[in-house]
């Protein structure tokens, strides 16, 4: 071994350890505050506005999503409302057809019992003509109110409009008047 290799006794040795002082620092989260508390409170304050409009933007997704949830759930009883009404037109076709073939066959019957079939037919248009009339004076009094009225009581809309008024007045809460 030369003497080049060896550390010349006048130079400090650096270690790869850290000093006690560099230790403390980083291992005790308070020492480490007092040594950044030289830095400005305007990090505090940009790090609290970028949280502030960070939740902000957080609560209007919240509502955006809950508006989406609303208008489908509206859908959806539209859908179902409309399934029942194709439901009950197959029904009262196909209910039609059943009476239309029952009577037939009565107006049959009746011409073979009385000996000729048309007279059957007119037995069976008679009868139909006095329900008819039956109905018509006995005429079922329809509601009066509008079909709007029906859908408005039905619809969650009143949920919505202060759901979409909410997230108008968020910004304006949460800045305070003034600007982040």
């Amino acid at each position: 071994m030369d003497s080049k290799d060896l550390p010349d006794s006048s130079e400090p040795i650096e270690s790869s350890e850290p000093s006690d002082s560099e230790s403390k620092t980083d291992q005790d989260p308070a020492l480490n505050r007092s040594a950044s508390s030289s830095t400005p409170n305007d990090s505090k304050l940009g790090s609290l506005a970028r949280e502030t409009r960070s939740l902000l933007t957080d609560v209007k997704d919240w509502i955006d999503l809950r508006v989406q949830l609303l208008q489908i759930e509206v859908e959806e009883r539209i859908e179902s409302a409309a399934h029942k009404i194709i439901s009950l037109v197959v029904v009262a076709i196909l209910g039609l057809f059943a009476v239309l073939f029952l009577l037939l066959a009565i107006a049959e019957a009746v011409g073979i019992w009385l000996g000729h079939p048309s007279y059957g037919y007119l037995f069976v248009a008679v009868i139909m003509i006095i329900l008819t009339w039956i109905v018509n004076r006995s005429r079922p009094k329809f509601s009066t109110k509008p079909l709007d009225e029906k859908l408005a009581a039905a619809e969650p809309s009143e949920e919505v409009g202060q759901l979409n008024e909410g997230r108008k007045q968020i910004p304006e809460a949460v800045s305070g008047g003034t600007e982040l």
